[in-house]
């Protein structure tokens, strides 16, 4: 059994406030400095590359193609702004989207613009094209969950069948079309020019709350490589102490370890992902169920536990988050974007660390030094319609998005996040893990549309772990309909 998912980096997009960009370019520098595994370029070298040096790069990069040259590519997305170039919006996120524009320009003399569509549209906008014959788009940028409901009402081209389609020219690509391959066929593109931050998960907690339980604070461990599921059981039992043994609670006055705002739904799923925990895989162009319940019961024990601990804020509790801004809760699982709540005002120290791993740097186990990120169904990908104005110019696009995105795009939103967020050398080293560690999960991305791919990723671990099920039981009740739906739709 597979206990990694393929490391992939992504980035969010920040509005409403402004810095100069030699300021960000000094701060980042500064902040990182120190930083475990962590390699910046310093200011000089920076500085000594113009945007023209660095648009020319993306553009040797790209792949050679003459037959599209002078086209206009059209993307529809729900969020323009991923394509075009906005200039009110804060960070370095949207320089990123500016050169990819133009090395576009320069490589093919191809102009890119974005048509917007809602989310709750793209099912209608689609088939009222098809319709009439006349396509929308070339390429689709929405949500996981509205592209898997396009794929499922037939709208959806095959990506492994378009000319000039290349993920492996990207290697945070190559790994996404790993991970959502429907055996032989591929219909959902993660990268990260998408843009999907704003969607990821991360693990906030109260600096103030950690020393006064004598703890160190969490960042050295998640640094030296020890922030496993059995490390921040400890940490919020500590926390927590005064609750460890009630049997009732008083939400009013008692301090909690651990927080999430869908306690049963949710969280058994985060856990799942940030134990590198993959449910299926794709052997020999079949997609399959990827492990046994007996792996299962060994794998997710730590996991489990860290769950079922007593220092977790109540399941019938009122909302977590208000308890943990009141300084009641010690840790917390929030959206990355909740970092710009906290940064404009908080009556505490804050800490911010990637959701804990399933073991130390030290073992043997594959991938274990590396930190999951784990995603919502709402993060966005790319996807193509199937009525398309040219098969082999929707291809060409895909491949030049995958191979302008990459670090430019996660490097872009790491000095973002730093510039406008990050306190100390420690929220800038984490918020770098956080960017760097995402990658998308094929239980959590179908799981939202298909009940047979749930039933058997989060449906399994909201089963095991908040209603106390067996994975043997799941496994079996669960196996032939998701085998069969895989010979019905996806073979």
């Amino acid at each position: 059994m597979a206990l990694t998912f393929p490391n992939s980096k992504k980035v969010f997009q920040m509005k409403n406030k402004k810095k100069t960009s030699i300021f960000a370019l000094l701060l980042c520098v500064l902040l990182l400095s120190g930083c475990a595994n962590t390699v910046m370029p310093t200011a000089e070298q920076d500085e000594s590359k113009s945007g023209q040096q660095k648009i020319d790069e993306l553009v040797e990069n790209l792949p050679e193609n003459v037959e599209y040259v002078g086209r206009t590519l059209t993307v529809l997305t729900s969020d323009k702004t991923k394509f075009l170039y906005d200039e009110t919006a804060a960070g370095t996120v949207k320089n990123a989207v500016r050169a990819r524009g133009e090395a576009l320009k320069l490589a093919y003399d191809m102009e890119l613009t974005a048509v917007s569509c809602k989310e709750e549209g793209a099912i209608a906008a689609l088939q009222e094209a098809e319709k009439a014959g006349v396509p929308v788009a070339d390429v689709l940028c929405f949500s996981a969950e509205t592209s898997v409901a396009l794929q499922l009402q037939g709208l959806l081209a095959d990506l492994n069948t378009l000319p000039n389609f290349n993920p492996a020219l990207s290697e945070t690509a190559a790994a996404g079309a790993k991970e959502l391959s429907c055996g032989k066929s591929l219909y959902l593109l993660p990268e990260t020019c998408a843009l999907p931050y704003d969607e990821v998960y991360a693990l906030f907690y109260n600096r103030d709350l950690v020393r006064a339980a004598g703890l160190a604070l969490p960042e050295s461990e998640v640094k030296a490589g020890n922030w496993t599921f059995t490390k921040c059981k400890t940490y919020i039992e500590t926390v927590a102490s005064g609750v460890m043994s009630k049997s009732s609670y008083d939400y009013a006055s008692d301090l909690f370890g651990l927080g999430c705002t869908d306690n049963k739904g949710l969280l058994p799923d985060l856990l799942r992902q940030s134990a590198g925990l993959r449910m299926f895989t794709a052997e020999s162009g079949i997609l399959k169920f990827a492990t046994d319940y007996g792996t299962l019961n060994e794998v997710a024990a730590t996991p489990k536990a860290l769950y079922a601990s007593p220092a977790h804020y109540p399941i019938d509790g009122n909302d977590p988050r208000e308890a943990f801004e009141s300084g009641r809760l010690g840790f917390y699982i929030e959206k990355l974007p909740y970092l710009y709540t906290l940064s404009d005002g908080c009556s505490f120290e804050y800490g911010i660390v990637p959701l804990p791993k399933l073991n130390a740097a030290s073992s043997e186990i594959e991938g274990s030094n590396v930190y999951y990120t784990p995603i919502s169904q709402k993060a966005s990908l790319f996807s193509v319609p199937k009525l398309q104005n040219d098969a082999g110019l929707s291809g060409l696009a895909l491949t030049a998005f995958c191979t302008t995105g990459g670090d430019a795009f996660s490097e872009s939103e790491i000095t973002t996040l730093i510039t406008l967020c990050a306190r100390d050398n420690d929220q800038s080293c984490m918020i770098e893990t956080i960017v760097n560690g995402l990658a998308f999960d094929f239980g959590t991305v179908y799981g939202a549309q298909i009940t047979q791919v749930k039933s058997l990723s989060s449906g399994m671990f909201t089963e095991v772990f908040a209603n106390g099920a067996a994975f043997r039981n799941e496994i079996n009740e669960k196996i032939a309909a998701f085998e069969k739906f895989v010979d019905q739709n996806f073979s």
